[in-house]
């Protein structure tokens, strides 16, 4: 209760499962979404009053296309500004995978090293995605079934959490071990 300054709930999860650094809320404000980490999971939980009542999660895949088992590790997630799909950047895959909310499909497609945070354009068609394990931000375009990667972005090293503009015109990029922050035009994709 940020009025209060008191903690309101607490969902506690015993090892080994628990949660990554990833949240989102559908655009009603009536779910979040947060990530699950080495569980692979999206944990989904309905808002009333503001108490939070845990649905069923997610599943994401165990497998890949070829048939080889994946860690995908969610990290960072985001929705698409119409709410229809969840975005996750798999850490450990280095991957990203979208989430059809209405049908449960699942599509994963490769993104750089190590991807944190996840956020979408203004219209949904691309993701841009930060890649911790490096000094880039992927953009992946999203109209097809599986995230393609469009363009690589060269920004500071370990680029970690990022946030767009209220337009979505900008991105805002942390970069841990530059101490600097990098702004993208989403638009021009530089």
């Amino acid at each position: 209760d940020t009025a209060k300054g008191t903690v309101a709930q607490t969902l506690p999860y015993s090892a080994p499962n628990g949660l990554f650094v990833g949240l989102a809320f559908s655009p009603d404000g009536q779910m979040l979404y947060a990530s699950g980490g080495g569980g692979n999971i999206i944990r989904r939980y309905n808002l009333d009053a503001g108490v939070l009542a845990e649905q069923s999660p997610i599943t994401l895949p165990t497998v890949n296309a070829t048939g080889a088992q994946v860690n995908l590790f969610p990290a960072g997630i985001a929705l698409t500004s119409d709410g229809r799909r969840l975005l996750v950047a798999d850490e450990q895959a280095d991957a990203v995978t979208v989430i059809d909310l209405a049908s449960g499909t699942a599509h994963t497609g490769a993104a750089g090293h190590h991807p944190y945070a996840i956020t979408s354009s203004a219209d949904g068609h691309a993701a841009f995605v930060t890649n911790l394990g490096t000094d880039t931000v992927s953009v992946l375009d999203l109209t097809g079934p599986e995230p393609t990667v469009q363009k690589t972005i060269t920004v500071g090293t370990h680029p970690n959490k990022a946030i767009t503009s209220p337009d979505r015109h900008d991105l805002y990029v942390a970069d841990g071990d530059s101490d600097q922050v990098s702004i993208i035009d989403t638009v021009s994709n530089a």
